[in-house]
């Protein structure tokens, strides 16, 4: 799903799931560790859970 966001694609099903799981705090902190090499996908994770609809 981030790679997804990081191409321009949107599915708004799909991120509101993904906002939902990924919104509890300890959810978010494992999968920005867990993407810590992959800034990119760093970024989507954070406009993903900063709720950016924009995109």
């Amino acid at each position: 799903m981030l790679r997804l966001r990081t191409r321009g694609i949107a599915e708004p099903g799909l991120e509101a799931w993904a906002r939902a799981a990924a919104g509890r705090w300890l959810a978010a902190r494992q999968l920005d560790a867990r993407l810590a090499g992959r800034p990119e996908l760093r970024a989507a994770l954070k406009d993903l859970l900063g709720g950016d609809e924009g995109r």
